[in-house]
């Protein structure tokens, strides 16, 4: 097999331009483009919410289910004393500060880093084959809350989970809004293995995550 790191300019041009010309005798470049590589069979919406739950687990994160907004204070009390946290948690999503506002929990939609540990933040999608949630960012859902705090509880509706990243992609294409400045793609808590190839959790981000679905 010819490298084509070693190559001049022109030997690099000859070769990829047989391959573009084989592709298209074969039909696979005019196909691929048709497609927009996106599978066509990942439209289902019949969503496996127990894989879903065990890749949130297997990525070192906890995860519990509610019927509606109105129970999910009672989940992030849970959470809280489970952890023995007393810190106020920021929140800065109106809506949802609107939601959580009233049930008994310490909130404040300002995040100082230096005296609060824990922030509550809503995810745009959520991938089952991977547990994974994509975030948004907006001037009602920073990144900041994503990374700096220690324990990050993400509210996610249950309708905004799909099969894989390729419908996230076809959501991203056919919104008529204009793309976000960040897009994050979060699975499990923060974690690292430099140190003497050992697991550690919280190393570039929050250490616990928590997703409650709704």
């Amino acid at each position: 097999m010819t490298d084509l790191m070693y190559l001049n300019s022109k030997q690099r041009t000859d070769i990829l331009g047989d391959i573009k010309l084989t592709l298209d005798d074969l039909g696979l470049r005019k196909e691929r483009k048709k497609n927009n590589l996106i599978d066509k069979n990942t439209a289902s919406k019949d969503i496996n919410i127990e894989k879903f739950k065990k890749c949130i687990i297997d990525a070192s994160a906890t995860i519990s289910i509610v019927n509606s907004p109105d129970n999910i204070s009672l989940e992030v009390k849970t959470f809280l004393h489970d952890k023995n946290i007393s810190s106020p948690i920021a929140i800065i999503d109106p809506q949802l500060f609107d939601e959580i506002d009233g049930h008994g929990l310490n909130i404040t939609n300002e995040y100082d880093r230096n005296d609060i540990t824990v922030s509550m933040t809503k995810a745009w999608m959520a991938i089952e084959e991977t547990g994974s949630l994509i975030m948004k960012s907006c001037p009602r859902n920073p990144t900041s809350l994503n990374f700096l705090p220690d324990y990050h509880i993400v509210i996610l509706d249950r309708n905004s989970i799909v099969h894989n990243m390729n419908q996230v992609w076809k959501e991203l294409r056919e919104s008529k809004k204009s793309l976000p400045r960040t897009i994050n793609i979060i699975t499990g808590p923060s974690r690292t293995a430099d140190i003497e190839h050992t697991i550690q959790l919280g190393a570039h981000g929050p250490r616990s995550l928590h997703v409650i679905v709704i």
